[in-house]
């Protein structure tokens, strides 16, 4: 029974700050205001977050780890295109918090941990040319960036999946040669 409460809080907060970002930016978002909207009191939100900002922690280990198994993953265009539709269908809080005015911080957290979860990978294969591995991440972590922060159209989506691709290309090139 506790279970399935867990999840329905959980899944009702979620769903409230996805829709408070879409009009708010994220300090503007109360404990208050988010409990409300999700339709649950303040003490069952702290039962399962320490404040808003541990929800958004949580929204970053899930960035995290889906890099981590997609990146672990031999990189391949399904393996793109599986990490692309996720963020599409599972990360509207990321998506939300881009939109937001102060976007810069976010970006910045979402560069460093793709790029920290590339590096993990990869740096034992490039020992003596980590720069091309660290420029190839900056890269991917930009396109990762732009694919969240908009909706595009299917030819833009080619595109995007194209550049990953080449950059994926560069680094299994490098790879191969050190």
């Amino acid at each position: 029974m506790g279970d399935r409460r867990t999840v329905k809080s959980k899944k009702l907060i979620l769903h409230a700050f996805e829709e408070l970002l879409q009009e708010h930016s994220f300090e503007e978002i109360s404990v208050t205001r988010l409990s409300e909207e999700a339709g649950i009191s303040r003490n069952t939100f702290y039962i399962y977050y320490l404040d808003k900002y541990s929800l958004l922690d949580e929204q970053f280990s899930w960035f995290t780890k889906l890099c981590r198994e997609t990146i672990a993953a031999k990189l391949s265009v399904g393996s793109w295109n599986r990490f692309l539709e996720t963020l599409d269908t599972s990360g509207t809080i990321l998506k939300g918090l881009l939109r937001a005015e102060e976007t810069q911080w976010v970006k910045e957290r979402i560069r460093s941990i793709f790029t920290k979860e590339l590096l993990a990978v990869y740096t034992h294969s490039f020992s003596e040319n980590k720069l091309t591995l660290r420029g190839c991440g900056e890269a991917m972590a930009g396109i990762v960036e732009w694919w969240l922060s908009a909706t595009h159209s299917e030819e833009e989506k080619a595109t995007a999946m194209e550049a990953l691709m080449l950059f994926q290309a560069l680094i299994d090139k490098e790879e191969l040669f050190s």
